[in-house]
């Protein structure tokens, strides 16, 4: 019993180390790549080019793939805040005055228009946008 257990191991052992035929071999075609292009999505549309998928990982990018026949191209869409808002003013601090009973006294209204009058704020966004073809090294 153990000659054959032993003997099925080896044999195992020795088929595991043999190369098959099935192994997939590298081939000679180089390997692709994205190359930027210096064109607009809108120029790839007219080109011929047609969406067939759009990818949004986060809020602040998109990812668009269109196609043409064999050919592909993907256009980046991305958004930043350059110019964020102003840290909010500290909290003014409630002191209740004399002449009022503490009962009838309110806190000051919550900071934002009413407190602080108009906002003058307007945030910047700087919106990016890249396309690139799926192209062969060479």
């Amino acid at each position: 019993m153990m000659r054959i257990s032993i003997r099925g191991i080896a044999i195992f052992s020795f088929a595991l180390g043999c190369p098959f035929g099935a192994v997939a071999q590298p081939r000679n075609v180089p390997p692709e790549h994205w190359q930027t292009v210096d064109k607009s999505m809108s120029d790839l549309l007219l080109e011929g080019y047609r969406p067939f998928s759009v990818i949004a990982p986060n809020s602040h990018l998109r990812i668009y793939f269109l196609s043409s026949g064999n050919l592909l191209a993907k256009c980046t869409e991305g958004a930043a805040l350059t110019r964020p808002p102003p840290p909010p003013p500290p909290p003014a601090q409630f002191q209740p005055s004399a002449q009022q009973p503490a009962s009838t006294q309110f806190p000051p209204p919550a900071l934002g228009a009413a407190a602080s009058g108009p906002s003058n704020f307007v945030p910047e966004i700087e919106v990016t946008f890249e396309c690139s073809r799926l192209s062969k090294s060479r």
